[in-house]
């Protein structure tokens, strides 16, 4: 079985490889089934099992005994959420369809502001914060450190100019000239140099799959290495 297994996957590997040479019909078959695998996988496993009755699961059946609260706020909360969830369904009816947009209003403003401040508070301010911790002990030499406190202050420098000229750049309420304007075309240059970092970042990942790949058809399926 194991055997099997290596073939399959050899031979899907070598149809992907083969829009190197042109678009055939080996590498759209191999491209169809593991789109279908994937999307299969995540109906089945992410949606149904772990959402739908992993929620069901966990909220009515808790420990295995039935664990619901009739309290008045679950009770109500419960209708709440199966009505909002009903409203996707209006959609299907067309005289009553103008209800989804309910339902799908409130989710993406939900979502929205969900998301908002989660990468407000993970990316933007804990980067200030990090930024203003560090240039906290700028001033704070260690004698016995020589040429390692060197590196790190300068470091902080360049990323402390780098993160305040990237803001002004994203900070429209004031018209970009002037002061504002110079440090708006410096933070291009530190936006230019994070987008090239990860471009090579991503570059470097597909080239480890296909170190990956090529290894695995010399070693484990022709057994040349």
């Amino acid at each position: 079985m194991e055997l099997l297994g290596i073939w399959v996957a050899a031979i899907l590997t070598l149809c992907i490889f083969s829009f190197l040479y042109q678009d055939n019909p080996a590498y759209k078959a191999a491209q169809s089934l593991f789109v279908g695998l994937t999307l299969g996988y995540v109906l089945v496993v992410k949606v149904l099992k772990e959402g739908i009755f992993g929620v069901i699961k966990d909220q009515f059946f808790a420990s295995g005994t039935w664990s619901v609260q009739l309290d008045g706020v679950a009770i109500i909360s419960a209708i709440i959420a199966i009505l909002l969830g009903l409203l996707f369904f209006s959609s299907y009816i067309p005289k009553w369809s103008w209800l989804v947009t309910i339902v799908l209003a409130l989710t993406i403003g939900w979502g929205s502001g969900i998301v908002i401040s989660a990468e407000l508070s993970s990316k933007v301010y804990a980067q200030v914060a990090s930024t203003i911790g560090d240039f906290q002990g700028f001033f704070e030499r260690d004698l016995f450190a020589g040429e390692n406190w060197q590196k790190s202050q300068i470091n902080t420098v360049l990323v402390l100019v780098g993160v305040v000229c990237t803001l002004t750049y994203f900070f429209f309420s004031v018209e970009h000239k002037g002061v504002p304007g110079k440090l708006a075309k410096v933070g291009i240059i530190f936006i230019m140099i994070s987008f090239g970092a990860s471009f090579a970042n991503a570059v470097a990942g597909r080239i480890s799959l296909l170190i990956g790949r090529m290894t695995f058809l010399l070693s484990d399926w022709l057994h040349l290495i």
